[in-house]
């Protein structure tokens, strides 16, 4: 049942991404940046602050999100730490180090972990929430 409920999210999602992809070249450069736009100031946005809110902070196990903050933290520093030696500017480092240390959390992992684990949802959305307050700052600060 739950693999069943696994695939079928799966599946929607890479023909959401598909046809947004498809979609994203008929629009034209100004279509496709309206869109980022509206995604990033908009809609990412109200789907963390809506998750978060969501979250009793009784429940929420303190040793697993300091590990998950930890562990952003470690993928981007190796991440630094590999690009530095391979030349790479501090910016450059950085900017890699972003891009390794993020996920598809909120738009694959919610309704992924909704199927097969419901009660671990707002981990995702508390992951994401430390991506972007404590793990995001200090590497665009890198990146001036």
């Amino acid at each position: 049942m739950a693999s069943t409920s696994a695939a079928v999210v799966l599946f929607s999602s890479l023909c959401t991404m598909v046809l947004g992809a498809r979609l994203g070249g008929g629009l034209g450069v100004e279509g496709g940046r309206a869109v980022s736009r509206l995604y990033a100031s908009l809609v990412f946005p109200a789907m963390v602050f809506r998750g978060v809110s969501a979250i009793q902070l009784s429940e929420v196990d303190t040793n697993l999100l300091l590990s998950l903050l930890l562990s952003k933290l470690l993928v981007a520093g190796l991440v630094l730490a590999w690009a530095g030696g391979e030349g790479r500017g501090m910016g450059e480092a950085a900017a890699y180090a972003m891009a390794a240390s993020h996920s598809f959390d909120v738009t694959l992992g919610v309704p992924l972990c909704s199927t097969l684990f419901p009660s671990m949802v707002g981990y995702i959305f508390l992951n994401q929430a430390a991506q972007l307050a404590l793990v995001n700052p200090l590497l665009l600060l890198l990146m001036e």
